[in-house]
């Protein structure tokens, strides 16, 4: 699972106690019409009831948008010894819908009282009214074919492992959204109850992931397809572990079924593909009609509705689009972002914006999982790998430290480079110079009249003009072109750059006010180097082919003559 295998109990576990007559559960779905914009309402209400006959019980349901009441009902019944099921339905007109752009929540409250009118227990959730579907191939919400722009996420605190708190996961959603990241995948593993409710708040799409991974007996699509002897006492495959596979899928679903953010369920990781993956998959589909079901190991079996590969090259998944696709394809992971990596993500998008059947990805991973340690000269760095003791026994080096951001959640220099490939606004021009630049609004539910725009004209680097760029008004997936006033470009023999700039307007719950978060460079002129000479003693000059290599004391470095592109670099 690329994680630290640390021991104790991760999570508070607490007791409570209710009256006889409670209630034990609820499922609420909050769907939307077929036009998007009428709220569907249904809430199963489960009441548990360990002692006498209660007469005249009332249960109460109020939604709130704010502090307004949106509706109100009102059920008088007698509680029964055993269960009770208690089933309500509306439709809201003219619903404000929830998506990770635009996270919409309503209040809900539950209050049961006495044949008296005591309040006898109150409960209260937040909901969002959205609609997850698959049609024609393609991953909707609320009917607009997002893209996703995500990481995965292994829980993990410089100091205390595997311990979350509430503050971290706050951090690791705020540098989230300010890099232009939408969704996340619980790999490998449902996390704290308070990460889904900060996920509806803020507004993050969740794969929510089953705590179930088998990758040392061996997976699918990684050699244990057709390897009879490995399947034989793989635990997928054997019908003596399927009431654990369920168990687990189970529990995942009746603690998180209620939260807005979860929009996939997934089977697990690495797990093999046996009839116990296929089972949990029809226990999710006949338990919940509102979201898909994903699994990396059923790329090529029927128990996923999501293309869920990890790692597929750009002409694998190009060859998926162009070849007949049932599915949309979402990579579980990609990108992996261990060491000086993330290079090619531009690459990546350039294919998955091109193909309506491909739709992004979640980056391998989130947080380099280094563990904050103290050296004999009491220097802090972060521990990894054998770096705690017993690397001559086990250790995987620096696999742990897969990682867009450091422990403290401070940036690496690939994070910028996904800020950008993920960035919500391209910025294009057939003629820069003319201070004509074409917006592309990429996003699915925001009007980029909701931030700034601005432009800096730069010679040779340094500001030499500046401006606004007023009354962008361009609708979700829609282009407009803008003019830029641009002053002469007085001197001929310089480098003169057009800098266009997308910030926010107005603070946001993770996002400061004036806050860069899209922005493109134009090169208005071209680059005119000037000839010098220099002391070149003790370097030789060869030229083979198209490559001249210059070679000095301890180095060689090649370049291509063609286009004055560096080819290699060699200290020996």
């Amino acid at each position: 699972q690329d994680f630290w295998r640390l021991s104790g109990i991760d999570r508070d576990v607490y007791l409570y106690a209710t009256n006889k007559a409670t209630i034990k559960d609820y499922t609420v779905v909050a769907d939307l019409d077929e036009t998007y914009t009428n709220g569907k309402f249904r809430l199963d209400l489960e009441l548990a009831n360990t002692g006498k006959k209660q007469k005249g019980t009332q249960v109460e349901i109020i939604l709130l948008d704010g502090a307004q009441e949106v509706f109100k009902v009102n059920q008088c019944l007698d509680v029964v010894e055993g269960i009770t099921t208690v089933q309500f339905a509306q439709e809201i007109p003219n619903v404000k819908t929830w998506n990770a752009e635009k996270p919409n929540l309503y209040a809900l409250l539950f209050t049961l009282k006495d044949k008296k009118g005591k309040v006898t227990e109150a409960i209260s959730s937040k909901i969002g009214f959205r609609k997850i579907m698959i049609k024609n191939n393609q991953f909707l919400v609320n009917g607009m074919p997002v893209l996703i722009k995500g990481v995965n996420l292994h829980d993990h605190d410089e100091v205390t492992g595997h311990v979350i708190s509430e503050e971290v996961t706050l951090k690791d959603m705020e540098v989230m959204k300010q890099n232009n990241i939408n969704a996340i995948r619980c790999s490998h593993y449902p996390k704290n109850e308070f990460f889904y409710r900060m996920a509806d708040k803020y507004g993050f799409y969740v794969v929510d992931e089953a705590n179930i991974e088998i990758h040392g007996m061996g997976a699918t699509n990684q050699g244990l397809d057709g390897d009879e002897a490995a399947i034989a006492i793989h635990p997928a495959y054997r019908p003596e572990w399927r009431e654990m596979h369920l168990d687990r899928t189970i529990r995942m679903f009746e603690r998180d079924k209620n939260y807005t953010s979860i929009v996939t369920w997934s089977l697990g990781n690495e797990a093999g593909n046996g009839q116990n993956l296929f089972d949990t998959y029809d226990w999710l589909k006949a338990h919940d009609t509102t979201r898909p079901v994903q699994y990396e190991g059923a790329t090529n079996f029927s128990n996923t509705d999501i293309q869920a590969p990890m790692y597929a090259r750009i002409p694998e998944t190009i060859a998926y689009a162009e070849n007949d696709p049932k599915r949309p394809l979402i990579q579980c992971e990609y990108a992996h972002a261990m060491g000086n990596s993330v290079g090619n993500l531009q690459d990546y998008w350039d294919v998955i914006e091109k193909y309506d059947v491909l739709q992004g990805g979640f980056i391998w991973d989130w947080v380099d999982q280094g563990l904050k340690a103290t050296n004999e000269n009491g220097e802090a760095f972060y521990a990894f790998g054998g770096d705690l003791g017993g690397a001559e026994l086990q250790n995987d080096n620096n696999f742990c430290l897969n990682g867009l951001v450091d422990p403290d959640r401070s940036a690496h220099p690939a994070l910028y480079e996904v800020k950008k490939v993920y960035q919500y606004v391209k910025f294009t021009s057939e003629n820069p110079k003319a201070g004509k630049i074409s917006l592309k609004n990429m996003y699915d539910f925001t009007n980029l009249s909701e931030y700034n725009f601005s432009w800096r004209l730069l010679e040779n680097g340094v500001e030499v003009g500046k401006g606004k760029i007023a009354d962008v008004d361009i609708a979700p997936y829609q282009t407009k072109e803008v003019q830029i006033e641009l002053p002469e470009l007085a001197n001929a023999t310089s480098e003169y750059h057009l800098n266009v700039y997308m910030t926010t307007k107005q603070e946001s719950a993770l996002i400061p006010e004036h806050y860069l978060l899209a922005y493109e460079q134009f090169q208005l002129t071209d680059f005119k180097p000037s000839v010098f000479k220099e002391n070149i003693d003790g370097l030789k000059l060869t030229k083979k082919e198209d490559i001249i290599t210059v070679t000095g004391d301890g180095f060689k470095i090649g370049f291509n003559s063609k286009d004055g592109t560096l080819s290699s670099i060699d200290y020996g």
